[in-house]
């Protein structure tokens, strides 16, 4: 995004106010079956963002962060043992 002057880039109660939208309806169930999704977003300096994500690849990340979250959290410790540290503190 280019920089303006006098701008920070901040969402403003002003900017939502004066910003015109463009809604749609989306039913709850598809009417034919799915093979994609789209976002196309153009922000106010003309700035476009555009991404196509397959049902395919959207099926595979879903896989990816159930799995990620149903998998148990192992911490591992591999600092090495001091050997600068008297028996007194080892406890030998």
């Amino acid at each position: 995004m280019a920089d303006l002057p006098g701008r920070q880039g901040r969402v403003t109660e002003s900017l939502l106010r004066d910003a015109a939208y463009e809604l749609g309806l989306v039913p709850e169930q598809p009417a034919e079956e799915w093979t994609g999704v789209v976002i196309d977003i153009t922000d106010a300096h003309g700035e476009r963002l555009h991404r196509e994500w397959s049902h395919e690849e959207i099926a595979a990340a879903s896989d990816r962060a159930r799995a990620q979250a149903d998998a148990p959290v192992v911490i591992t410790y591999d600092e090495p043992p001091r050997t600068d540290r008297s028996p007194h503190e080892t406890g030998e």
